[in-house]
C-alpha cells in the first residue's frame, strides 16, 4: 500500500510539473493564426517572418559595387549576420526585426545609397482577403464594385496555392490602412455574390 501511495504522490508531482510547463496562448494569438491559414500571394516574399505573426519589409538596394562587400558592411553596422539575395541587378536584404530595418535606412539615407522599402504593412497597409468568388471573376470588375462602394484599392490579385501551383477562389485587396477603409469588411455582396471579407 504505501508503494502505491509513493506512486500516486510521483504522479501527482509530475502532473503538477507538466502542467507548470505548458505555456499559456492568449486567445487572440490562436484566432490571428487561424484567420491567416495558408492565404499567400506573390508579395511575401518581400517580407520575413517573425514569430509567424509579425513581418518585417525587405530593403532593395541598387547593387553597382561588391555587393558581397556592401552586405558585410551592413552585417557590421547591424553587429548581427545580414541575409541578402542578389536579383536583377539588386541586392534585397532581409532584416530580422524593426530596429535593424532602421537602422539600414538610416545608413543607407547617411551614405546617400539609393534604395527601396515596401511599405511597412502594419502601419501603412490594409490587406483584405474576399472570400465567395469564383477563380475566373474578373479583378477589374472587383475594382469597380469596391470604388462604387467608395473605396481605392491599389492592388488587386489573386490568391495561389503554392503546393499545386494553382488559383484559390480568394482574392487579395491592398488599400491604405484608414478608418474609413476598414469598412470594406462590412460589404457582403460583389456582383450578383455573397461575399466574406476577412483580413490577411
Amino acid at each position: 500500500m504505501e508503494g502505491n501511495s509513493s506512486s500516486s504522490d510521483e504522479s501527482s508531482s509530475d502532473t503538477k510539473n507538466t502542467k507548470a510547463a505548458t505555456p499559456i496562448v492568449a486567445d487572440s494569438t490562436l484566432d490571428s493564426a487561424k484567420s491567416a491559414g495558408n492565404l499567400t500571394d506573390s508579395e511575401d516574399e518581400d517580407f520575413t517572418l517573425v514569430s509567424r505573426k509579425k513581418k518585417i519589409a525587405s530593403i532593395v538596394i541598387d547593387a553597382s559595387q561588391n555587393t558581397t562587400e556592401l552586405l558585410n558592411t551592413l552585417s557590421n553596422h547591424l553587429r548581427n549576420t545580414l541575409e541578402g539575395r542578389y536579383e536583377n541587378g539588386k541586392l534585397r536584404m532581409f532584416p530580422k526585426t524593426i530596429l535593424e530595418h532602421r537602422k539600414l535606412q538610416s545608413f543607407l539615407q547617411a551614405k546617400k545609397m539609393r534604395s527601396h522599402t515596401f511599405e511597412m504593412v502594419d502601419n501603412k497597409q490594409l490587406k483584405a482577403v474576399i472570400r465567395g468568388l469564383p477563380t475566373n471573376f474578373d479583378q477589374k470588375e472587383i475594382a469597380t464594385e469596391l470604388k462604387g462602394f467608395g473605396f481605392d484599392p491599389s492592388h488587386i490579385s489573386i490568391l495561389r496555392n503554392r503546393k499545386t501551383n494553382t488559383n484559390m477562389p480568394l482574392f487579395l485587396v491592398v488599400l491604405k490602412r484608414t478608418e474609413e477603409n476598414k469598412e470594406i469588411f462590412h460589404i457582403t455582396n460583389i456582383g450578383f455574390f455573397r461575399v466574406v471579407i476577412v483580413t490577411l
